[in-house]
């Protein structure tokens, strides 16, 4: 990689660390900066950064456990850490984190210490991480850019458009008035007569009133079928119109676009509907990519620890091995261990196969953040 790649590289990196700190923040944790991370990533010891991601964990696990519903959870949250700090209560916060990451069933729970001097920086932005990943933040942030888009939009349909007038906001607002109207008139038919009449005369009336309301009902199928029977003629002289062979078009317009071009106005805001929705579509793949790349940037402080760990038993092994002062001795060493005879299973001539070694807890949990990615 030449310098002005790796160069390149770096600023993506660093774009999208703060923009993940943008989500953060704009969901209501006030945790760790890019900085902070950064620093952690190199695990950095500074006091200010392991509080910050102390302070993001408790964070976290307070909205998880009011499931997201503040209206204001940054003023919130920042009121109970300053209630923590001047009460000196900050262990008592760090335990509480700890509690709810085993119960949620985070596999590195061991390394992390309820202390801010004994953990270490790299392990808390792992944990950072996982718990970010563990609440679903950045698909709660696509939802509220859903929201919001569905605001603006205002009920101005996108593409597909329907082939006719009826679903428009008007068409749609008289349909109600005339459902209401129906209605109220059906329970003033019915209310008439109610207690002043024997039970013989109750149902005369009844019928009376069934025969009424069935002339009424006919009446109004009848105009209905006249409706959909002009709606089809005028449909059919619509696209007979578009067919001139002398101006020929590539594709016949609907009623509903025929109604938009008539209407400039509401052809301005479904314009304007278009481009908000391309734009929306545009920072959500932007978002997404800031995301998959802090993933594959979070996946490096995992990779420190195969390493450290292999160094560790290398150490460990060199420290057992003998002594090169030590003279060596003609009589072999007296085995440690006795021999066991071979299992029922294996034939003679045979070796048993070795059972397989379980994997050590530190190499299952460094398998990379793959069930982080977002979807």
């Amino acid at each position: 990689m030449s310098a002005q790649e790796a160069t390149s590289s770096t600023s993506q990196i660093r774009a999208s660390i703060t923009h993940v700190c943008d989500v953060i923040r704009d969901s209501g944790v006030k945790g760790p900066n890019p900085e902070a991370m950064r620093l952690a990533m190199l695990n950095d010891s500074n006091p200010q950064v392991l509080l910050r991601f102390w302070k993001g964990l408790h964070s976290l696990v307070l909205l998880q456990l009011l499931k997201f519903v503040l209206e204001s959870p940054l003023e919130y949250l920042e009121d109970i850490w300053t209630s923590i700090q001047k009460n000196n209560r900050l262990e008592d916060a760090m335990r509480t984190v700890v509690h709810f990451l085993r119960a949620w069933g985070y596999p590195r729970i061991d390394a992390l210490r309820p202390s801010a001097a004994e953990c270490e920086s790299r392990e808390l932005l792992l944990a950072f991480g996982w718990l970010l990943a563990h609440v679903r933040l950045f698909e709660r942030d696509d939802e509220r850019h859903r929201l919001r888009l569905e605001t603006d939009l205002a009920g101005v349909p996108l593409p597909p458009y329907p082939q006719d007038t009826s679903q428009l906001p008007d068409v749609l607002a008289a349909v109600r008035a005339a459902e209401a109207t129906w209605q109220s008139e059906l329970d003033r038919i019915l209310a008439t007569g109610n207690g002043s009449l024997s039970a013989e005369d109750q149902i005369t009336h009844r019928i009376n009133q069934t025969l009424q309301l069935h002339g009424r009902l006919d009446i109004a199928l009848r105009s209905l079928a006249q409706h959909e029977e002009m709606f089809t003629k005028l449909q059919h002289e619509l696209h007979k119109a578009q067919m001139d062979p002398d101006q020929p078009r590539k594709r016949i317009l609907s009623m509903y676009e025929v109604y938009l071009v008539q209407h400039p106005e509401l052809l301005a805001k479904h314009q304007r509907a278009m481009e908000l929705w391309v734009e929306a579509h545009r920072e959500r793949e932007a978002r997404h990519k800031h995301q998959t790349r802090f993933w594959k940037w979070l996946e490096g402080a995992l990779g420190e620890l195969p390493r450290a760990s292999s160094a560790a038993s290398s150490s460990s092994s060199a420290s057992s091995a003998p002594s090169p002062r030590e003279a060596p001795t003609d009589t072999p060493p007296k085995p440690t261990t006795s021999v066991k005879a071979a299992p029922a299973s294996v034939r003679p001539g045979q070796r048993a196969r070795p059972k397989e070694m379980p994997r050590r807890e530190d190499e299952c949990a460094a398998a990379p953040f793959a069930w982080a990615a977002p979807v």
